[in-house]
């Protein structure tokens, strides 16, 4: 810790000094834990009385775990909604954390979902791994804090895919895809855009999932990000909707064959075409296999 604090001290980007991650996982010991916890803590403030402390606890660790509550501030590392189904289960921890404890500063240091950009889904599902899914979850984390304005920080896990060797899930073994970018960093995934549309200044638009060309549907709904306030689409070069709001944009599209589509805000375009197929391309799908990796790893 006093190398890290050293090291650091003058960079202007540092908040907070952390003093642990998810340490109640293995420890045993949890007495001389909570003592080294509070020497760390006062070890940081003595070298540093200008920045707070913090830790980040994960999910198993309850809101009420003592280990919780000696820094300045916490932080959980939650999956709600993709470890375990209910994304709705987000809101109702943070209330209630917020309800017990209404002066302790709350955030979440980890939050994401597995999303591969060559499997898709008109109708995803947690555990699917399709770029669908992942960007359902990240549009329901980032209105569910925009809810709790109150948060002290939130971590998106996180901007690039990553290696992991023990793991083996979304058919790539040896990866954790979590990021909104690939491991290579050559491809955005549509999570990517959405945060983009929350966060950005450069003026876009985006439309979702052009790489889930094949549809079987003969009306789809076509998604578009944009930190634009309107939006127009085009299918085959004629105006079939405008739409006014923030963010995101759902329109619905007619799929007779293949449709060439743009989507316009302000001076900015993008395309995409999708095609009208009669059976489901198998390739979309997440295969299934025997491995027993843990999805946690």
């Amino acid at each position: 810790m006093k190398e890290l604090i050293h090291q650091n001290y003058n960079h202007p980007s540092i908040v907070c000094w952390g003093v642990s991650n998810e340490i109640t996982i293995s420890t045993k010991d949890k007495a001389d834990m909570l003592d080294n916890h509070r020497v760390l803590n006062e070890l940081c403030h003595k070298m540093d009385p200008t920045r707070l402390t913090t830790l980040a606890c994960y999910a198993m660790c309850g809101p009420f775990n003592p280990v919780a509550h000696i820094t300045d501030l916490v932080s959980w590392n939650l999956y709600l909604g993709w470890y375990v189904p209910g994304l709705f289960l987000n809101d109702l921890w943070m209330d209630f954390f917020h309800l017990v404890y209404p002066n302790r500063p709350l955030g979440f240091s980890e939050y994401g979902a597995e999303g591969m950009p060559n499997l898709h889904s008109a109708h995803p599902r947690r555990g699917d791994h399709t770029e669908e899914y992942q960007a359902k979850y990240h549009e329901y984390m980032l209105k569910c804090f925009d809810r709790h304005p109150w948060l002290w920080a939130t971590h998106v896990w996180n901007m690039f895919d990553f290696a992991a060797d023990a793991r083996d899930q979304g058919g790539e073994p040896g990866m954790n895809h979590k990021g909104l970018v690939t491991f290579d960093r050559k491809t955005k995934k549509d999570s990517f855009y959405l945060y983009k549309a929350w966060w950005s200044e450069e003026n876009f638009v985006h439309i979702c999932s052009k790489r889930f060309t094949d549809r079987t549907e003969k009306e789809i709904e076509v998604k578009v990000y944009s930190n634009q306030h309107t939006v127009a689409l085009y299918a085959d070069g004629k105006k079939l909707a405008e739409q006014t709001g923030e963010h995101i944009f759902r329109f619905r599209v007619p799929l007779h064959g293949k449709v060439e589509l743009k989507a316009v805000a302000g001076d900015c375009i993008d395309t995409a075409s999708f095609c009208n197929v009669a059976e489901p391309n198998p390739s979309y799908k997440l295969v299934k296999t025997k491995s027993k990796s843990a999805n946690w790893v």
